[in-house]
């Protein structure tokens, strides 16, 4: 694992939070405000204060309430919910596993979710659940997944065998994957199948995300209270027993919690690479690898990086809108590049 080259006082991280803070709130506003229809700051201003404590103005544009209410902001919530999810999990991932190479999708809950989106787009199944079909089909093929990957394990608590069960699940679901979308008879399914399976933001909707927000904020509060825990695994599982944790139940007890909420997130915007694998190794550049520290600035992190993606992502080919996937990777490569780089390098000075 990484480790830090700052130190830095209590005070002085309590400050960055509240500067991630302030941040985060000002790429809050800009998610808002930016997109392929430019919309005021004052009217973005008064639409959320009259739809949060009052009926919108006649004064305001009505199509500016409608993109600002319906569109963007539960776009933007669901973005900042998403990024800080996925980047919690993943410095999870990275910890109980002891892998730095370990990502949310390692234990093929993408791949689970992604057939159950399949299922719903081009087969229709769950049609009587109507809006709630895709999510809850994706739910279900994500958790299926994970729980695969544990029954493969035969009760053999080892990280290696986890691991390599985990790929193996993923490349046989991904697989089936392909040959239902190889099945399939409609090119408008087809299309959609693949703009989810890439990353979108656009299904958010106010209904989903009081769910979404309670699992990720449980999920973030849980991984703060258990980074004693974290800390201990992340030495490797005999360090850990030494220190007195009991290693295999509570890498299991975290491990379902982060599948909970990677199969949340996965459900509502399909499959969004890199933010879990490279915001817990750029946090570790300068944070190091204590989790109490750790946790709460990758969740920060992450929902900033995720949202200027999400900006990004609607004014690279406006009015279209590109998936988020194809962006996070084209960020994320160069980045992992560079860490391993980093890394090489301080190991050849070491020596």
């Amino acid at each position: 694992m990484e480790k830090s080259t700052f130190r830095f006082s209590r005070i002085q991280f309590r400050l960055i939070l509240w500067g991630l803070g302030f941040l985060l709130f000002f790429t809050l506003i800009a998610a808002v405000a930016i997109g392929p229809v430019s919309i005021p700051l004052i009217a973005v201003w008064q639409i959320v204060r009259e739809s949060f404590f009052g009926s919108p103005s006649e004064n305001i544009n009505s199509a500016y309430v409608n993109i600002v209410w319906y569109l963007r902001l539960p776009r933007a919530f669901q973005a900042i919910a998403t990024g800080s999810g996925l980047a919690v999990t993943g410095a999870m991932m990275q910890a109980v596993l002891n892998n730095p190479m370990a990502d949310p999708y390692i234990l093929g809950i993408s791949s689970g979710a992604s057939v159950g989106a399949v299922l719903v787009i081009l087969f229709n199944l769950f049609n009587s659940l109507q809006t709630y079909a895709l999510s809850t089909a994706a739910f279900i093929g994500g958790i299926s997944a994970f729980f695969l990957v544990l029954l493969l394990n035969k009760n053999r608590y080892e990280i290696l065998r986890l691991i390599l069960s985990g790929v193996a699940v993923s490349s046989a679901l991904s697989s089936l994957t392909s040959l239902l979308i190889f099945q399939a008879r409609h090119g408008e399914g087809i299309q959609s199948v693949l703009f989810w399976l890439m990353g979108s933001l656009a299904r958010a909707e106010w209904s989903t995300l009081p769910l979404t927000i309670l699992v990720v904020s449980f999920g973030i509060t849980f991984m703060i209270m258990s980074a004693r825990i974290l800390n201990a695994l992340s030495l490797g599982e005999e360090t850990a027993i030494t220190l007195g944790v009991k290693a295999i139940s509570c890498r299991y007890s975290i491990m379902i919690v982060g599948t909970l909420i990677v199969g949340v997130l996965v459900a509502q915007c399909g499959t969004i690479g890199f933010v879990g694998l490279i915001v817990p190794h750029l946090v570790r550049l300068f944070f190091g690898n204590n989790h109490r520290k750790l946790i709460p600035v990758c969740a920060l992190v992450g929902s900033i990086f995720l949202t200027w993606v999400d900006i990004a992502c609607r004014l690279v080919v406006k009015p279209a809108e590109l998936p988020l996937g194809i962006l996070t990777s084209l960020c994320g490569a160069p980045l992992f590049i560079f860490l391993l780089d980093r890394k090489s390098t301080i190991g050849i000075r070491k020596k």
